[in-house]
């Protein structure tokens, strides 16, 4: 009898784990491919969503530039905060286009549109300064003075004093105290234009590239390991997308939480200044955004959560109870940021300090379970920058 099992283990493959990036090492046959082609459907769909509202944000930066109106400032302000809605789920989905030029299919989009936290507000109120906003090579200017960190700061901040040093020459030469005489506001309403502009061309580039009559960026990851030239196998295709979401982890977790409550890198027993969106007071809105993309990766892209996911691999490898526990982490992770009533976690952080410290355990929660359990059943791999995390 043992002759007969070991005869057929060797034939079987019993308790036999392949090498990652073996192609279809995980689950029946057909249920990876279903679901790359799930998340390329949904990414497709997702990014010509986001290139819809980014035309509508920069019609109505062009209208606020020229109507210079209470209606029109409201308006832009509106689209400005609908577009972002859009694009911080999208932040999840940082595989292809949008993921760095040094990553498979990369073209570096993702920190066109917003390179958060990179931010230099000196250096965008020089380019004001210098009318560079209505320059032919707006586009050109370093990405941390475009995209929509300066879009929030040219249509949300009304001050009218600057961030630069009084030795900067826009202090020394009286320029910026000229601007301001003369009508800050039109000059910022000029660059939120501009930008929103730049915004609105690389949303084009976004869609276009996960267009399948165009880029076809689409076909790519849903024919990872049959014929894609990007991806050679399913698990490549695969790990590239979780990669995606260990965005969670690093930027929700650490750099969105974990540094304003004062646990990462803050030399005070709190850092609130350290949020995102300090002119808007969204950095709330971000973070639910962040758990509603994480979820359409994770459970399905629809607004519910149904449809293909890593949930459903997980399922086919006989690991219902893992993919159950995550889906409960991430819905309680929602309902603890929808428990803030603050829009801006700078303010809550003061008022309500226990609550947005429930949303970093909550979000740890799932960022715990995506490291360890999750990577390991399906042989995925963690992403570098993420590997010594172990918080």
């Amino acid at each position: 009898m043992l002759l007969l099992v070991v005869v057929f283990c060797a034939h079987a493959g019993c308790n036999k784990k392949e090498a990652p990036g073996a192609p279809g090492d995980q689950g029946p046959p057909g249920t990876r491919e279903a679901v790359l082609a799930a998340f390329a459907d949904c990414t497709s769909s997702k990014v010509r969503d986001f290139r819809d509202q980014a035309a509508r944000l920069s019609e109505a930066a062009q209208r606020h530039e020229s109507e210079a109106s209470a209606e029109s400032a409201v308006a832009a302000r509106q689209a400005w905060e609908s577009t972002i809605d859009a694009w911080q789920e999208l932040e999840l989905f940082q595989f292809g286009p949008a993921a760095m030029s040094d990553q498979p299919g990369g073209q570096d989009l993702r920190s066109e549109i917003y390179a958060w936290p990179q931010f230099n507000r000196c250096f965008v109120e020089q380019l004001i300064v210098n009318k560079a906003y209505l320059g032919p090579d707006f586009g050109k200017q370093l990405a941390n003075a475009r995209g929509f960190g300066a879009i929030e700061y040219a249509l949300f901040y009304a001050g009218d004093d600057n961030a630069c040093p009084p030795s900067n020459p826009i202090n020394n030469n009286g320029t910026w105290a000229l601007l301001v005489a003369e009508g800050l506001p039109a000059a910022k309403a000029g660059y939120a234009r501009a930008a929103a502009q730049d915004v609105q061309r690389h949303a084009d580039a976004l869609a276009a590239a996960w267009d399948p009559n165009q880029g076809g960026f689409s076909n790519q990851l849903a024919q990872a390991g049959r014929g894609s030239t990007i991806y050679g196998t399913t698990q490549a295709g695969l790990n590239a997308v979780s990669d995606a979401l260990f965005y969670l982890d690093t930027e929700v977790k650490d750099m969105k939480l974990a540094a304003p409550l004062g646990l990462l890198d803050c030399g005070a027993s709190t850092c609130p200044e350290r949020v995102e969106s300090p002119f808007a007071g969204r950095s709330k809105n971000h973070v639910r955004n962040n758990l509603l993309g994480f979820r359409r990766i994770f459970s399905g892209c629809a607004d519910d959560g149904q449809g293909l996911g890593f949930d459903d691999l997980l399922a086919d490898v006989g690991q219902s109870a893992l993919a159950d526990r995550m889906a409960l982490a991430i819905a309680d992770a929602i309902a603890a940021v929808d428990a803030i009533d603050e829009q801006s976690l700078e303010r809550a952080s003061v008022s309500d300090l226990e609550r947005v410290q429930r949303l970093y355990a909550a979000v740890k929660a799932i960022t715990d379970l995506l490291k360890t359990d999750f990577v390991s059943v399906l042989d995925l791999e963690i992403p570098v920058g993420a590997e010594g995390d172990n918080d």
